[in-house]
């Protein structure tokens, strides 16, 4: 994959614009581009799920409020769980797999607290249950708990087909195998909702226009600062992948979702993240997923900008409505914005001032 390097705000604005050609094939008259904007040029693609270890920490509060009195150790019930159902397999896999269970666990929790205290609040959420077959009278989590017996011997069994393949296959084609689901949530909506609002999920946020994309990863970056944008050609996502799965979440409502249609944003996830885990001992990046393919030289880029000066950029993308006040509409924003602009407007006239006092003061000595 190769990765344009940029020092000067216009071409690297120009080289992204949706007039240039580089994003339309064979005459195409429609973009099948993507784009995702990091503040970070070093990070990987990488859902902050599994990006971040620190959200661990919430799996100890998962067990106070989760297990009856005869079970004092979720871990524990996890690792006898495992062993039941894997207990052929060697140790490093089953404790892979007892890892992609409590990451689970922790996914569910996060974006079920969020949907609940939402709509206690009053706020549009699209569902307040994460799962098809799951009751309203019990939670999420505890619906998981109850059932995660049934979704390892699922996964156990897909994986277990997918390494008979194995024989009789040469390692480049047992490659473009698919690598094989954990879990996958019914509501994708309710995972969406909480990406876009701060929720460490599965899901990777991107946009379909690649300006948008340079205003996020620009918002918080400081001189000196590389950020970059990644443009994923979404004809991809349909084609064979050697490294697993990727699904595109496009076909979201609007109604809660309102900013994220303001921002033409859209989602992409990794269908089997928890096989490439089980087998790799690490957890994929999106970039790893689509490198690994023999395709990939052409389905994704990587354009990279050394900040010099974030105003300028904020500035010159404003000129073209693109701003927080046109990306996230509120009367907070708007009150920030107006408050932004005065000062500058404010400090470019000190600076008038202090050069003509200075012009002056050299005349007279």
């Amino acid at each position: 994959m190769d990765v344009e390097k940029y020092h000067n705000i216009e071409e690297f604005l120009n080289r992204l614009s949706l007039f240039n050609n580089q994003w339309y094939e064979n005459g195409d008259r429609q973009c099948h581009w993507i784009f995702r904007g990091q503040k970070d040029s070093t990070a990987p693609l990488q859902p902050a799920i599994t990006r971040n270890n620190r959200y661990n920490e919430i799996f100890d509060f998962i067990q106070e409020k989760l297990l009856p009195k005869n079970v004092p150790d979720l871990k524990a019930a996890i690792i006898n769980t495992v062993q039941s159902s894997i207990g052929n397999s060697d140790n490093i896999y089953k404790e892979r797999l007892s890892e992609i269970i409590k990451k689970a666990f922790i996914e569910i929790d996060l974006i079920e607290n969020f949907v609940i205290q939402a709509n206690e609040l009053g706020f549009y959420v699209p569902t307040l249950k994460l799962f098809h077959e799951q009751y309203s009278e019990i939670s999420s989590v505890e619906f998981f708990y109850n059932n995660v017996i049934k979704f390892i011997n699922k996964f156990a069994w897909l994986d277990g087909r997918r390494n008979v393949l194995y024989e009789s296959m040469t390692p480049s084609l047992y490659n473009q195998i698919p690598y094989k689901k954990f879990i996958e949530f019914d509501y994708p909506e309710a995972n969406a909702l909480a990406q876009h609002h701060g929720i460490p999920t599965r899901f990777l946020d991107w946009t379909k226009n690649p300006l948008y994309a340079v205003f996020f990863a620009n918002e918080e970056s400081v001189k000196n600062d590389t950020i970059c944008v990644w443009a994923l050609n979404t004809r991809y996502i349909s084609s064979c992948l050697s490294m697993g799965q990727i699904k595109l979440h496009k076909k979201l409502p609007h109604k809660g979702l309102e900013f994220l249609h303001y921002q033409q944003g859209l989602f992409t996830e990794m269908i089997g993240s928890e096989g490439y885990y089980y087998h790799h001992g690490d957890w994929p990046s999106l970039d790893k997923y689509i490198n690994a393919s023999d395709k990939s030289e052409n389905f994704l880029k990587k354009f990279e900008l050394i900040i010099h000066d974030p105003d300028e950029i904020l500035s010159k993308l404003n000129n073209m409505n693109i701003s927080k006040i046109h990306l996230m509409p509120t009367y907070d924003n708007i009150a920030i914005e107006v408050i932004r602009k005065s000062n500058m407007v404010a400090n470019e006239d000190s600076k008038k001032k202090g050069n003509f006092l200075k012009r002056i003061f050299n005349k007279l000595t």
